[in-house]
């Protein structure tokens, strides 16, 4: 029991050695790893501040063989990363790769499970948002709520970001009410050009 003690005090003080610029962050991250065990070991999310030289970047942390697993988001720079378990505890590796200048944003890879239908009453009776043919229409001619849900219930992100709603149609009222609408600013409409190069004209 002694020797067990001895052990979980020298990893604690491992642990809480390893700071990051923001200590608090540090904390959290710290705080966290001990209540949360959802998580795949061996792999990290990471979000760059900006285009960077990943084969570069992942050089840096030989000592845990760090490499690339996946390009999640290419044009958001947010990659999903893997390094060897028994050469670092978790979270002395998301410490360090916390730690770097380039990273922008940096977590375990969570485990997700699909959410329930909602318990409304009369929620069967919604065919557009899940439909079964239950009024005798096409079955799957909906939006696919519940498999929406499976990334949000609405209101805020858990990252507690608003969520942003794009209305897919014909047209808008820009300056209703209800409507914060975003406009593309690096756009100028009806030039018939891409201005901003992402592959769209005009889209204001």
């Amino acid at each position: 029991m002694k020797i067990l003690s001895l052990l979980l005090g020298a990893v604690m003080i491992v642990l809480i050695s390893f700071s990051l610029n923001n200590p608090t962050t540090s904390q959290n991250v710290l705080s966290n790893f001990y209540e949360d065990k959802n998580y795949t070991e061996g792999e990290i999310i990471v979000m760059f501040k900006s285009p960077i030289n990943v084969e570069a970047f992942i050089s840096n942390y030989s000592s845990i063989d760090l490499s690339v697993k996946e390009v999640l988001v290419p044009d958001m720079n947010i990659y999903l990363l893997q390094y060897n378990v028994s050469r670092s505890l978790p979270v002395d590796a998301l410490l360090s790769v916390m730690r770097n200048n380039n990273v922008a944003i940096a977590q375990f890879n969570h485990k997700v499970s699909e959410r329930f239908i909602p318990n409304d009453t009369r929620f069967a009776e919604q065919w557009d948002k899940n439909n079964t043919g239950q009024t005798g229409g096409t079955p799957d001619a909906d939006i696919d709520a519940p498999e929406a849900w499976e990334n949000s219930i609405g209101g805020l992100t858990v990252a507690g970001d608003t969520i942003v709603v794009a209305i897919v149609d014909g047209g808008q009222q820009i300056d209703h009410q209800d409507l914060d609408t975003w406009r593309n600013w690096a756009e100028i409409p009806g030039n018939g050009i891409d201005d901003d190069n992402n592959g769209y004209i005009d889209d204001v």
